[in-house]
């Protein structure tokens, strides 16, 4: 049995993601389901 999800896929980029404000908007996007692309230095 096949199933497939109709949910939109929620993506985001964030940059400056390895400390401060950055880092921790990445933790909060993947707590809620975000796909994520992080950038940093």
């Amino acid at each position: 049995m096949t199933t497939t999800s109709t949910a939109p896929v929620r993506r985001a980029v964030v940059t400056g993601a390895s400390t401060g404000i950055g880092a921790a908007t990445v933790r909060l996007l993947r707590r809620h389901g975000w796909e994520v692309v992080a950038t940093a230095r």
